[in-house]
Formats: C-alpha cells, sequence, structure tokens
C-alpha cells in the first residue's frame, strides 16, 4: 500500500467553459475554465475517457429524471392549490 495518498476535486458550476483538446488516438485533455481561477485540466486515455463519459451521461440521465419527476409534483402541487382555491370561492 502507498504510504501516500493524495485526493484532489473540482466543482463545475454554470458558466464554467470545458474544452477538449486531442493529442493522438489514445489521449485527450479536457480542460476546464472559470471565471478568475486557474483553469482545471485533465489528461486521459481513450479507456478511462469512455468510462468518464458513460458516468456522466448516466448522472445527466438520473438528474433530469429527478427534474422531471419534480417539475410533475410542482404542478401537481400549483394544480390542486388552484382547485382548492376554486373550490372555496364557490
Amino acid at each position: 500500500m502507498d504510504t501516500l495518498v493524495v485526493g484532489s476535486w473540482a466543482s463545475l458550476h454554470d458558466g464554467c467553459e470545458v474544452v477538449g483538446d486531442v493529442g493522438g488516438r489514445d489521449v485527450a485533455l479536457l480542460t476546464v475554465r472559470g471565471t478568475g481561477r486557474q483553469p482545471f485540466e485533465l489528461l486521459c486515455q481513450a479507456e478511462p475517457l469512455r468510462q468518464l463519459v458513460k458516468a456522466g451521461t448516466q448522472a445527466l440521465a438520473e438528474m433530469d429524471a429527478i427534474a422531471v419527476s419534480e417539475e410533475a409534483r410542482e404542478a401537481a402541487r400549483q394544480h390542486a392549490a388552484s382547485g382548492q382555491t376554486a373550490g372555496v370561492r364557490r
């Protein structure tokens, strides 16, 4: 086991620019630029990049499903509230 473990993270928010630069058949450099910060770079070989894209695609699908569910609940809540209000006016 390694005696030194180094971890890192990056938090990407709306407005971040993500740029890919292919450096050959088996390597790409992904650069994330925010406002006023040094860019974050991620150098990927082909297979890890495929895994990253797959995981990201799955995460986006889950996020989209959550958004649809939340929007449906909110619409149902608003519909119920307007129905109750309409019922009170009668």
